[in-house]
């Protein structure tokens, strides 16, 4: 690559964006931290006009916010009594990973998707070292094999993301992602017996109808 700066920088966008995202989810209750994953879609649309001066379109706009609208009210955000103010953890990881899905969006023009994935595990695993050093904790069998498919699943979805971007711009992308709660929502149930809140319902029922607009 003849961008290695970009490819740093993106891989440590993603260590910070990672380690709020895990304290997010620390932190706050699961559906909570699960939901706000999506305001990254907003800061998507945000800032692919001034960094990457992509044309964002009015249905593209008013799609987006009608999704993030159903991930407020899914998440009960408009009530302040149950607001937590551990969801900064989860807005500063939306908003650095919006800022490395638009990096990503530059990379895709002129490297392969190994090379994108490649320098990103460099750098997360070069900041993951000195938390080691200070924090290790011993891995039982069933950690470890939980672990080795989340780095299978994870690395899996990262090139199918990367190669989505290389085909698409983040603001035409950044409706479709909204999807993901549907599927959570469903697999709660399905594995874990997870009651489904109207406030969630609603919240499912206004992204799923966003996709459908684009």
């Amino acid at each position: 690559t003849k961008r290695l700066r970009s490819h740093m920088l993106r891989g440590a966008m993603a260590a910070l964006s990672w380690w709020c995202y895990f304290m997010s989810f620390k932190t706050l209750p699961l559906a909570l931290a699960t939901t706000m994953t999506f305001a990254a879609q907003v800061f998507v649309l945000m800032l692919a006009w001034p960094l990457l001066r992509e044309r964002v379109t009015g249905p593209q706009l008013v799609s987006t916010l009608v999704g993030f609208v159903g991930v407020l009210i899914a998440a009960r955000i408009f009530t302040p009594a149950t607001l937590d103010w551990n969801i900064l953890y989860a807005f500063a990881s939306a908003f650095l990973g919006a800022v490395m899905i638009l990096i990503t969006r530059s990379l895709s023009f002129t490297d392969r998707t190994e090379t994108i994935l490649f320098y990103m595990a460099l750098a997360v695993f070069l900041s993951a070292i000195p938390q080691c050093l200070f924090d290790w904790q011993p891995l039982d069998a069933r950690s470890f094999w939980l672990l080795l498919a989340m780095a299978f699943f994870g690395s899996l979805g990262a090139g199918l993301m990367v190669e989505a971007y290389r085909h698409a711009q983040p603001s035409a992308l950044a409706p479709y992602v909204y999807v993901r709660l549907v599927f959570a929502a469903a697999l709660g149930v399905w594995l874990f017996s997870d009651a489904i809140a109207p406030t969630t319902v609603i919240g499912a029922v206004l992204i799923v109808a966003s996709n459908l607009v684009m």
